[in-house]
């Protein structure tokens, strides 16, 4: 017979490996380290103290994940804490002020292994996210037009650009569900204009003049190469033009 705290038990009790897991649960809940177990090594032999040692260990191993969740044991105030991961798919895709509950089982108990559960609730609420742009790769090459050396003469011929034109089109987006739309005021404050309410846009950059068309969200370039800053370029030139685009989810950008 075997008496550990209010646990009284055979070496071959049916309910050992229920007692192995109350006594663990016992220790976890009053803030006990591995150094208990230790303290119980006078009265846990053989199998008994082989399950408690395993028990242990599973707990020990799975507590991080199980403390997460909020479903370690109760400790010795009762306490159950909860921990938001904001970097969770389930809590991004809530709303503003959206009211949602994740709720838990707690069980206790007591020395003859009978057991109580209660439902723990946590209120969360929540709050707007920023929409997204991502751009795709561009499509098409633009080369600057020129001239090249023709035949043994060694004049020169005009050498028409392999685009002058190409395409990169912008998806938008929310984790929250809603729909972003192109912001009419930050797109002017970089430098946008519209002259058909925010259907397209257009705006001169260093070499050419980019178009969004909002419905698609493709954004076209066409360089001039008849600009300055075109010409200007070698053929050992490598460039970029780039422009800001922005959208909204009617509070964020």
């Amino acid at each position: 017979m075997y008496t550990v705290g209010p646990y009284t038990f055979t070496e071959h009790d049916a309910q050992r490996t229920v007692a192995a897991h109350a006594i663990v649960w016992q220790l976890l809940a009053e803030g006990r380290d591995a150094t208990a177990l230790a303290s119980l090594a006078p009265i846990l032999t053989g199998e008994l103290e082989h399950d408690v040692h395993a028990v242990w260990d599973a707990w020990q191993a799975a507590g991080p994940a199980l403390r997460a969740a909020g479903q370690l044991p109760t400790t010795a105030t009762g306490v159950v804490s909860y921990v938001l991961d904001n970097a969770d798919l389930d809590t991004q895709a809530l709303d503003v002020d959206e009211r949602v509950s994740d709720g838990f089982t707690v069980t206790v108990i007591d020395a003859g292994v009978l057991t109580a559960a209660v439902a723990v609730n946590f209120n969360i609420v929540g709050a707007n996210d920023a929409p997204t742009l991502t751009a795709a790769a561009q499509v098409g090459l633009i080369k600057e037009a020129g001239v090249e050396l023709s035949g043994s003469t060694e004049t020169t011929v005009p050498v028409a650009p392999d685009s002058g034109t190409a395409t990169i089109t912008l998806t938008p987006g929310d984790v929250d569900g809603t729909t972003p739309t192109y912001s009419m005021d930050w797109m002017v404050a970089f430098g946008w204009t519209t002259t058909n309410s925010g259907t397209t846009y257009t705006k001169t950059g260093t070499y050419g003049t980019a178009t969004l068309t909002t419905a698609t969200g493709v954004v076209s370039y066409a360089l001039n190469n008849a600009d300055a800053d075109t010409q200007a370029l070698t053929t050992a030139s490598n460039v970029t033009d780039t422009f800001r685009i922005a959208v909204t989810d009617g509070v964020l950008i």
